[in-house]
């Protein structure tokens, strides 16, 4: 289990763990999408739909398959592809004993065995699990005390609706929401949530140790004048993207906080959202995404937001988002940072920076 790195490799140790922990006697077929990503879906074509709609997909070969996978679910021949799983015992997990039908979405091989299980029960009631088995279980703990206390506190977050765990694995249940959140970073449905989380309180970037780390490297100039800006304290989500957003009746919420602290300040997560629709998503890098971010930034709803929160000069913002990302997306963004590299040593001060489309 501890070597589990990719879905199309060796599972033989996987599947039999991940049914005596959640699966139990349901019977399902596993379809490996690719290295990151499965899928196990039961027979019942109303909880597999709502199993695939687990995954949101942003690039187009991907909502291909995901769409051609919709149709076969719809005339029930999901059901003949992929692997058996049935091992027929009753889950360690306790909520997970009595369900009716069950799925998940496996992802991030990387960080272990981690699945998003969907179970549901008479009455049609449904009921979203996170679950790790393996190396760093424990860390799924420490997100679900996170989510505990920021919920009470903040709009937007999900509730926990039960902690279990086990020698080797960890479970947290929320709420299911059926419906996705909007597929690309719109301001007009982003930067209310985003403001939910924002405090009236400032706080001066540079004394926040974590964010004060970030500017390391800069030149002495542009170091002062970022570290001293009094910006908004914010709830920092770390992983806020359209595939992380889904909705609760009128709310937007936002799911998996791993990355979640309660010590950041508004604008952060914002920038990483447009970061990677653009590059992750629309494959852009170097100048073309430096512009497509600051385009977006100037809209009128987001560049609101981010002068309340005490980005003034929103060049500032933007040299210190994709300087606060380039450890999240390693190399991929060089040609950016050298762009802003170059600008550093030669004027101190981004806002010369021309961004306009040529």
């Amino acid at each position: 289990m501890k070597n589990f790195e990719s879905w199309t490799g060796d599972l033989s140790e996987v599947m039999p763990r991940v049914s005596e922990v959640a699966l139990g006697e349901n019977e399902l077929k596993l379809l490996l999408l690719n290295a990151r990503v499965a899928l196990a879906l039961p027979r019942d074509k109303g909880v597999a739909k709502e199993v695939l709609g687990l995954y949101r997909p942003m690039k187009f070969k991907a909502r291909l398959a995901a769409g051609a996978l919709s149709g076969l679910i719809r005339s029930g021949l999901h059901h003949y592809l992929g692997r058996n799983i049935k091992e027929g015992n009753s889950p360690e997990i306790s909520w997970l004993r009595n369900c009716n039908e069950i799925g998940f979405l496996g992802c991030n091989p990387n960080h272990g065995v981690r699945l998003v299980i969907l179970s549901s029960y008479s009455g049609g009631e449904l009921k979203v699990t996170k679950l790790a088995i393996g190396g760093n279980h424990g860390l799924l703990r420490d997100e679900a005390e996170k989510l505990k206390r920021f919920a009470k506190e903040y709009g937007g977050i999900p509730r926990v609706e039960g902690l279990e765990e086990g020698r080797d694995w960890t479970a947290f249940g929320m709420k299911f929401l059926a419906e996705p959140g909007p597929p690309r970073m719109r301001g007009n449905e982003i930067v209310p949530l985003l403001e939910k989380w924002r405090s009236q309180e400032t706080v001066q970037l540079g004394s926040i140790p974590w964010l004060a780390q970030v500017l390391d490297g800069v030149s002495a100039p542009l170091r002062l004048k970022l570290g001293g800006l009094m910006l908004k304290k914010s709830v920092f989500h770390g992983d806020f993207a359209p595939w992380n957003l889904r909705r609760d009746e009128e709310e937007l919420v936002a799911v998996d906080w791993e990355w979640g602290r309660l010590d950041g300040v508004a604008g952060l997560d914002l920038g990483y959202g447009l970061i990677s629709e653009d590059h992750l998503v629309g494959g852009l890098s170097g100048e073309s995404l430096v512009r497509s971010v600051w385009s977006k930034a100037r809209a009128p709803l987001i560049s609101q937001f981010l002068k309340e929160s005490g980005w003034a000069d929103l060049k500032l913002w933007l040299f210190f988002i994709f300087l606060l990302n380039r450890s999240r997306f390693a190399d991929d963004l060089h040609d950016e940072m050298i762009l802003f590299d170059r600008l550093d040593a030669s004027c101190h001060s981004i806002s010369n920076l021309s961004l306009d489309s040529q």
